[in-house]
């Protein structure tokens, strides 16, 4: 019987509650050449031409402990070692010694691993253990195994590598394999995405960039939750803007507008799409940026140093292209980049911008920063609320009770005075107004609302006595 609680692998008697997360072995019939008690434990051949991960019943301790005893047989103690802080693999991925030993017994009840005798002078640990033939089998086929499932590529495929390292053998291989697996089901979303039916309705809405999508998208999902009165959180989209005021330290604003603008190849939901800066210092700060723009290097990450990489794919590409040549097409100048080369579009400043041009009333979503002139601060307020998004703000001046003055004008789910937009903790409440939220908040504290109910509950020793 599957052990749920802390079985030390030494005990002879279980008497443990079946183990939770296995609803049991899939049932899957054989092909030919396959060993049948291998079933419950392997990958099947997907849809995309290569062997995936089915989701088998082994948790990824159990596989860990599963491909260490097929190396060579070890005890317990041994095992965990490996695993703790400062391990060799613990520095990967670290697995407390009490889910080690837990381990150890689902896979003795799996028929996969069995003891070879005990080692002198190691306590209770001493019992050696090593894999059973299919053991031995199923961790063959799982190491050389690509993973399907999007959500473990960072813990799977990072163990598998290590363990592949482990007993000499390439993990390019397994690495060559993985990325024809992402390559083909990117080709299916793809051409999924381009037919009709609920997934496109969801996903697709025909403006053809992810930036307008999520906005799109988050009022489809809160017409279907709303039928079904439940509760949704929404992360959507945002064009967040940038105030210079007047008094503002411009070699430092200039900083933070390039960092917030391009950091990412500006691909971040609280990117700053819109710079509002003071007339008396416009040019100066225009100047400023374009200079640092056209100083960051552009290109492949693996290849270099490189402070920006490449936008999503091409179809983002031309989308970022087409909004700042339709905005210098409108009268903008532009000051910095509006150039690319294959996916790497280089970091563009766009001056003498009005509120109506395309780059600055749409979230581009790419390294693109359209710099609007102001004159007052009732102009200012004006502006930046004019938009129909409400996710981060970001105000620069030397006087920080002018500027939360300012902010209180302003209606955004996040201020940040003297700071970039791009500035997230975990542990505070996130989220936006208008287009770029619902009202709800996630992150910190918010969590308790988020993702709890509240209920209330009375007691009494007694029955309440009523007059009636």
């Amino acid at each position: 019987m599957p052990c749920l609680q802390f079985c030390p692998p030494w005990t002879t008697t279980r008497r443990c509650a079946p183990w939770p997360s296995s609803p049991g072995p899939p049932s899957i019939p054989p092909q030919a050449g396959e060993d049948p008690a291998l079933l419950p434990w392997l990958g099947r051949p997907d849809g995309y031409g290569g062997l995936v991960d089915a989701r088998p019943s082994l948790s990824l301790p159990e596989w860990l402990v599963l491909a260490l005893l097929s190396q060579r047989p070890m005890h317990g103690f041994a095992v965990a070692q490996l695993t703790a802080s400062g391990g060799e693999l613990g520095r990967i991925w670290q697995v407390p010694e009490a889910v080690i030993y837990r381990a150890i017994g689902r896979l003795l009840d799996a028929g996969l691993i069995a003891p070879e005798g005990t080692e002198p002078g190691l306590g209770p640990q001493r019992t050696v253990y090593a894999a059973t033939p299919r053991g031995r089998q199923a961790t063959q086929i799982w190491l050389r195994t690509p993973v399907r499932h999007v959500r473990d590529i960072r813990s799977h495929l990072l163990l598998k590598l290590a363990l592949l390292h482990r007993v000499g053998e390439d993990p390019a291989i397994l690495l060559r394999r993985q990325r024809e697996i992402i390559e083909s089901i990117a080709r299916a979303i793809e051409a999924r995405r381009s037919q009709p039916g609920t997934g496109a309705e969801l996903g697709r809405t025909g403006i053809g960039s992810p930036a307008d999508m999520a906005t799109a998208a988050g009022r489809r999902f809160s017409e279907l939750a709303g039928r079904h009165l439940k509760r949704v959180h929404l992360e959507l989209g945002g064009n967040s803007a940038l105030v210079v005021l007047d008094d503002a330290d411009l070699e430092r604003a200039a900083s933070v507008g390039a960092w917030e603008s391009f950091l990412h190849q500006g691909q971040i939901c609280m990117t700053t799409g819109r710079h509002l800066v003071h007339e008396a210092v416009y040019d100066d700060y225009v100047a400023a940026l374009a200079a640092k723009a056209d100083h960051l290097p552009v290109g492949d990450p693996a290849s270099g140093q490189v402070a920006l990489g490449p936008v999503i794919d091409e179809r983002q590409r031309d989308k970022v292209h087409a909004l700042v040549t339709a905005t210098t097409g409108a009268g903008a100048k532009l000051a910095a980049g509006g150039t690319y080369e294959g996916l790497f579009y280089r970091p563009s400043v766009l001056a003498d911008v009005a509120p109506d041009m395309p780059a600055y009333a749409n979230e581009v979503f790419g390294p693109v920063a359209p710099v609007l002139r102001f004159g007052c601060a009732d102009d200012i307020a004006e502006l930046a609320a004019r938009s129909e998004y409400g996710l981060s703000l970001g105000i620069l001046t030397r006087d920080v009770m002018r500027g939360l003055d300012l902010a209180r004008r302003i209606t955004t789910g996040i201020v940040h005075i003297n700071e970039q937009t791009v500035d997230d903790e975990a542990n505070t409440p996130f989220g936006g107004t208008g287009d770029s939220g619902t009202g709800a908040r996630f992150g910190g504290s918010a969590n308790l609302d988020a993702f709890t109910e509240t209920r209330w509950i009375t007691m009494r020793g007694d029955i309440a006595p009523y007059p009636f």
